[in-house]
């Protein structure tokens, strides 16, 4: 794959990097295209790997230039990224604990960029209220237009999310999105691409601030 593709693309680049407690890393890296994750250990003052290295599909993107999100919550990882090397199967996954991952339809993720994925805590006594955001533009299916129109979204996911008992099995139940406008009307000029956030926290949940960072898509 080296070979075909380039030495420098074939590295292994560590894109995820989270942190379980104060002595313990878990870290995923591109792996030459075949992503891995393993868990590292700080001791007196290095890094050392401790466990095997475990496919990491889902995970971590397959090379440094494909766009992902990641969050570690409570012991849970979820991710934002492709599941395939052609980068034909977006996925959002909760892995470790009670996995969940989205549909391969394009209702659902249709030719995603994931821009940040962010943890807003609604209730303390009831954490399962908690809900994760994903933010990230994709191909616009609701429209006919000459080119491909992208859009920005956002969509939610509940941390107590079970999944389906019949239908959704292992699926997403709280999976929902909405679209992210940003404009100058009088000028009638639409902001539909974005390239980053900023999230300000505040300890009422109602009053978190979100910043976004939107350009033109032409």
């Amino acid at each position: 794959m080296g070979q075909i593709l380039g030495q420098a693309e074939c590295n292994n680049y560590i894109l995820v990097v989270h942190k379980i407690n104060t002595t313990n890393l878990y870290v995923c890296g591109t792996n030459a295209f075949h992503p891995v994750c393993r868990y590292m250990v700080i001791d007196n003052m290095k890094l050392k790997l401790y466990t095997r290295a475990t496919d990491s599909r889902g995970r971590c993107p397959y090379e440094p230039t494909v766009s992902y999100a990641s969050l570690m919550v409570d012991g849970a990882l979820y991710t934002a990224t492709s599941n395939n090397f052609l980068g034909t199967e977006p996925i959002i996954l909760r892995s470790f604990r009670n996995p969940l991952r989205t549909e391969y339809k394009a209702s659902w993720l249709n030719e995603p960029t994931f821009i940040h994925m962010e943890l807003i805590q609604e209730n303390e006594a009831v954490s399962d209220s908690d809900r994760i955001y994903v933010f990230f533009t994709e191909t616009a299916t609701e429209f006919e237009f000459y080119d491909k129109l992208r859009v920005s979204r956002v969509a939610q996911l509940c941390k107590g999310d079970l999944g389906g008992k019949r239908t959704l099995k292992k699926r997403w139940t709280s999976f929902l999105k909405s679209t992210l406008l940003c404009s100058v009307p009088e000028l009638q000029f639409q902001f539909n691409i974005l390239q980053d956030i900023f999230v300000v926290k505040n300890s009422n949940w109602r009053e978190t601030i979100i910043y976004g960072i939107f350009t033109q898509q032409w």
